[in-house]
């Protein structure tokens, strides 16, 4: 749930801040997060008690978001400055133009913005929050319908915190049967968000998430250890 925005000003500019970040802290997703935590702490943003290494990301990535993320990303004026310079070479052509499929963007951030409580229970499930209240299933759809009006092509289900982690620390013995109903029903919603858009042609792309956690490949392997490739491999086909 971390995303990094870098606008540079020239090549130059991309060029020396990939030479400090080949030279500085690694790219691998648990030290990033540990990185940006001890930041975080000498600034007195983040209490000591809080270690990243035992919270999931997805309760720890919100902050990592507003405290990196925000602040860098590219203003409204950036986006249609540099895609209005580049759109004539986009789409210099028919055979090129059709070459292009534009994707939608995130869900769970979006589904926040257009109303969703960052509450308790968000906290635990993130963007699946949306799906285990009735309440919001509207939400999901208008989500969806705010990438396709915006002019998607694809739209990707609702279903990347649908996944066996999180359903076996959140719900009791129905995990399995709670986290089979929620991935169908994410289909069903982009599905419905497809019909009321009344566009022809629009994808919609099953989202099959970790089933860990995110940047997490270590918590994979002691999963996969622990209850057997073939489990791994049943829950896939069963999110599928």
């Amino acid at each position: 749930y971390l995303a990094s925005f870098h606008v540079f000003g020239s090549q130059a500019e991309s060029d020396a801040y990939m030479r400090r970040a080949d030279g500085g802290v690694s790219l691998d997703g648990a030290k990033l997060v540990s990185a940006m935590a001890e930041d975080l702490r000498s600034r007195g943003r983040l209490p000591q008690a809080i270690d990243p290494s035992e919270q999931p990301l997805y309760e720890f990535g919100p902050r990592l978001v507003q405290e990196y993320s925000l602040p860098v990303a590219p203003t409204q004026e950036t986006i249609e400055r540099l895609w209005g310079s580049h759109r004539p070479d986009l789409f210099h052509g028919e055979e090129r133009r059709k070459a292009i499929t534009v994707l939608d963007g995130s869900t769970g951030r979006q589904l926040v913005t257009n109303g969703m409580p960052e509450d308790e229970l968000f906290q635990k499930l993130w963007s699946a929050r949306a799906l285990v209240d009735e309440r919001f299933h509207p939400l999901i759809v208008a989500t969806h319908r705010t990438y396709i009006d915006a002019g998607a092509e694809a739209i990707t289900t609702n279903s990347y915190c649908v996944q066996p982690t999180i359903y076996r620390r959140n719900f009791s013995g129905d995990w399995l049967e709670r986290m089979t109903a929620d991935a169908e029903l994410s289909a069903n919603l982009a599905s419905q968000a497809r019909r009321e858009s009344g566009k022809k042609g629009i994808r919609i792309l099953g989202c099959l998430p970790p089933l860990a956690e995110s940047h997490r490949p270590d918590l994979f392997d002691e999963l996969r250890a622990a209850e057997g490739e073939e489990w791994c491999v049943a829950m896939y086909r069963t999110l599928a």
